[in-house]
């Protein structure tokens, strides 16, 4: 099982927005940043969405496996300390800056930590935790976007950038971003005999004969025509059928867990070029603005001291 490596990154920057079966005193704090206090409640908030984030990329059993040689679960759990972190830092520097967030702003995350409330309540009662603590973080986290927003305001995209970006992109992956239709000729089993039926059928297509007689007299297969991402394919035989660059060509032969596929393509669509450039954009400028972001906030992070509260942070489960 992989862990989208970029999405745990990015946690670090913006919260998208535990797992514990323990009861804390308010007394109880995970962390001290600067000197300052979070409190056990408003870690485990920042905990919770991690927990949904990850297993979100890889499901629930993401907490038995390991991420660059760190365990799921402390992995997670660090995430949690890193951007808490970083919004109290964006939240202290919207104060020397004097960036506030408007009425609308502070309106929609009352709005959302409301909703986060409920989502808390219902999933993980075990967290006493008030609904004026969850919108305060909430409310913490429109500050950091708007600070995000100052930082990157000045950023102009360079067209000459975001072209080599965008054709070095589409030049890898034009194969998936097509549109293809297939045929396909399916011999069940894997065994030698399966494989020489498979065979003797690649081999008479390739000297001449026609497709459709040789799917009807070999295949196991109905004779119909598929869109890759709509007819259950396995990965391998997706994977085959957008290798296909032509209308009318035909695959290698397609070892799978039930048998052998031979494909042919019936049509390829590329997709609206403009369209997909416009989507590119979007995110490209947005991957930009991070990077910008990232920096900056790692220059004002860089003598924020972080304290853990050991007997509290070691015995906080997840997952």
């Amino acid at each position: 099982m992989k862990l989208k490596k970029q999405i745990v990154i990015l946690l670090f920057v913006l919260p998208a927005m535990l797992t514990g079966c323990l009861f804390w005193g308010e007394s109880e704090y995970v962390l001290k940043i600067d000197g300052v206090k979070i409190g056990i409640n408003e870690y485990m908030v920042y905990l919770y969405e991690q927990e949904k984030l990850f297993e979100r990329s890889g499901g629930q059993d993401i907490w038995e496996t390991e991420l660059d040689g760190t365990a799921a679960r402390d992995y997670a759990k660090q995430n949690a300390v890193n951007t808490i972190k970083l919004v109290k830092v964006a939240v202290n520097k919207a104060d020397e800056l004097g960036i506030e967030i408007t009425k609308e702003e502070e309106a929609n995350s009352v709005k959302e930590g409301n909703e986060l409330y409920e989502e808390i309540k219902k999933n993980k009662p075990e967290l006493n935790i008030s609904e004026e603590e969850v919108t305060n973080i909430t409310k913490q986290w429109y500050i950091q976007k708007s600070v995000f927003e100052y930082v990157t305001d000045g950023f102009e995209i360079s067209d000459a950038d975001f072209t080599a970006y965008f054709d070095d992109y589409y030049n890898k992956n034009k194969s998936e971003l097509n549109e293809v239709d297939v045929k396909y000729i399916f011999i069940e089993g894997t065994n030698n005999k399966s494989y020489e039926k498979a065979y003797s059928a690649y081999e008479k297509i390739l000297t001449g004969s026609d497709f459709d007689y040789i799917l009807n007299k070999y295949s196991d297969g109905k004779n119909e025509i598929l869109n890759l991402e709509n007819g259950n394919f396995e990965p391998e035989v997706k994977q085959a059928g957008y290798d296909l660059t032509e209308e009318g060509q035909l695959s290698y032969i397609v070892k799978t867990a039930s048998g052998y596929y031979i494909l042919k393509s019936i049509k390829i669509e590329t997709p609206d070029m403009d369209k997909l450039r416009e989507k590119f954009l979007n995110s490209y400028i947005q991957e930009k603005k991070q990077d910008i972001y990232q920096k900056q906030t790692a220059a004002w992070a860089q003598n924020v001291k972080v304290e853990k509260n050991d007997e509290v942070y070691n015995n906080i489960k997840v997952g």
